[in-house]
């Protein structure tokens, strides 16, 4: 067993792990801290770049998906909390684990799923955060 979030750094919560054809993989979790702000933290395995590195911003619920040969996609929800308004945000994974410049996916969502064809191609669907609350997607590379 790999313990990635020791308890001494705030509680952790919400996580995802995806992994490639290779059997490579990533995961990602939140780390609330107090006063209360959530960050979202990811790990490779095996490890292509440090262990536990904080992505910038706030945020909960995160999601990832990755294609075979392991680039993909994080997203998640912020502020953070399912009874705010929140914003949906994204970084794009490379290859070689990298993550990319953080990304506005939506300006009004919650509740974000992430998926890939095995060759790439990216769709996140989520559910609008203001009344009626519809259910929107985005499709791309």
């Amino acid at each position: 067993m790999l313990h990635l979030s020791p308890s001494a750094r705030g509680v952790t919560l919400y996580h995802a792990v995806a992994s490639d054809f290779a059997g490579d993989a990533v995961a990602v979790w939140t780390v609330q801290q107090l006063p209360p702000d959530s960050g979202i933290r990811p790990a490779h395995f095996p490890h292509r770049h440090s262990r536990s590195h904080h992505l910038p911003g706030n945020g909960r619920f995160p999601r990832i998906t990755v294609d075979d040969y392991g680039s993909g996609l994080s997203v998640w929800q912020a502020p953070g909390p399912d009874t705010v308004p929140n914003k949906l945000y994204g970084r794009k994974i490379s290859r070689s684990g990298g993550f990319g410049p953080k990304i506005l996916v939506s300006s009004d969502g919650r509740f974000a799923r992430a998926a890939s064809t095995p060759q790439g191609q990216l769709s996140v669907i989520w559910q609008q955060g203001s009344a009626s609350w519809p259910i929107q997607a985005r499709f791309g590379p």
